[in-house]
């Protein structure tokens, strides 16, 4: 819980002056990004084969798990392959808040029946590492849109790669991230694409969608609740909140004599909409959730 509260976007605060018209307490908690990561599924090679077969060699169910702070992105799976090739169309768009948040990256086995077994794994790569290793012959800026395809080792899945390597050891440069090591390799297509406030965009869109009070009859009433966005297929939750107060149903108002408990929700959510999402119409639906995630 604390690991969670303390990831970007999500930010601690302490609010000094309790005035909406000073101080917006919804802004203080959502840092602005800086640019949009999307990263692209392409392929892998040499992966370990873990679903054995009677007469042929072994072959695993390969997905991609990436990453971003408190973003995860699972790709499609390929079957029965250990050097598979994505489809075109397995893209993700993070938010990157901060150059030195780091992008993970897990292949794994998918199975109906077993966990899915982790095949190999990437060190945690800061994004403005990975700018700077893409593009070393340009100065790193997150204000240009940048493009490249990389390569990346597998590491062990038993290892811990969150730990930081010797700096003797030739894996944290650039050439040994696309040698081919015992688990394997990976590799990924990277855009860096700059937030602008445009309104018709052919690249995708962020959604910003600001929350500041929720007025729910009494009798409808929860411990915690929250308000969950999602257009398309993207979803977004806000965290959950305690009512606040109460307010007694205005006097003048005959279609409602119930009063209304009042919950200060004070949140921002982005919802990412995909390239492939711009030429559709889209309907933007909003739930209010407990503390259980059922929508009341």
């Amino acid at each position: 819980w604390i690991a969670e509260i303390l990831v970007l976007p999500n930010v601690l605060h302490r609010q000094l002056v309790h005035d909406e018209e000073v101080v917006d307490s919804a802004a203080l908690k959502d840092p602005k990004p800086a640019i949009v990561l999307r990263v692209t599924a392409i392929s892998a090679a040499k992966l370990m084969g873990v679903d054995w077969h009677f007469f042929r060699k072994a072959t695993s169910d390969p997905y991609l798990r990436l990453m971003l702070a408190a973003d995860e992105w699972k790709s499609s799976v390929v079957k029965e392959s250990c050097d598979p090739v994505w489809p075109e169309h397995d893209v993700r768009d993070f938010l990157v808040y901060d150059p030195e948040q780091k992008l993970r990256i897990d292949v794994h086995d998918w199975g109906p029946l077993k966990s899915h077994d982790l095949l190999g794994q990437v060190r945690p790569i800061a994004i403005s590492q990975l700018l700077d290793e893409l593009l070393k012959d340009q100065r790193r800026s997150l204000e240009e849109p940048r493009r490249a395809e990389h390569t990346f080792r597998l590491h062990d899945p038993a290892a811990d790669v969150d730990v930081d390597p010797d700096p003797d050891d030739q894996e944290a440069g650039s050439e040994a991230t696309t040698e081919t090591g015992t688990h394997g390799e990976v590799r990924l297509g990277f855009d860096f694409l700059r937030i602008r406030p445009e309104r018709d965009s052919k690249d995708g869109a962020v959604v910003r969608i600001k929350f500041d009070e929720l007025y729910l009859p009494a009798k409808m009433q929860e411990r915690y609740i929250g308000v969950r966005a999602k257009i398309g297929s993207e979803e977004r939750t806000t965290k959950l909140v305690r009512p606040r107060k109460k307010r007694a149903a205005p006097s003048d108002d005959s279609s409602s004599s119930d009063d209304e408990v009042v919950y200060e929700v004070e949140h921002v959510l982005n919802v990412m909409l995909p390239e492939s999402a711009m030429e559709q119409e889209h309907t933007l639906d909003l739930s209010v959730i407990n503390g259980k995630s059922k929508v009341i």
